[in-house]
């Protein structure tokens, strides 16, 4: 599936919480959700495909941010929280981060 802004994803009836839970969190439905975090478009394929290897591993714990990780971001010209002695990002921001990394 080609990622693209001009397809998008009805999410309604997928518990998703901007359309489907407007009547129990703000008291009536029909809202326009002013929400960026929660996208209606579809998910590429890249990240698909890293996802479904990571959970083929059978395995799925925490992880730290391989050395591989940090030389690709410096050598792209990416500074900032991820060195070796600097802080991480949050866990879940982290976490895509580092499933969908590929060596």
């Amino acid at each position: 599936m080609a990622s693209t802004f001009e397809t998008g994803v009805d999410r309604r009836g997928t518990a998703c919480i901007k359309w489907d839970f407007q009547e129990m969190d703000y008291g009536r439905s029909g809202l326009i959700p002013f929400s960026i975090a929660d996208a209606d478009w579809p998910t590429c394929q890249a990240v698909l495909d890293a996802l479904k290897n990571r959970v083929a591993q059978g395995v799925i714990g925490y992880t730290d941010i391989p050395p591989e990780y940090l030389a690709a971001g410096a050598s792209a010209g990416i500074t900032g929280p991820l060195t070796p002695t600097g802080s991480y990002p949050p866990g879940a921001s982290y976490q895509v981060s580092v499933t969908c990394w590929r060596p």
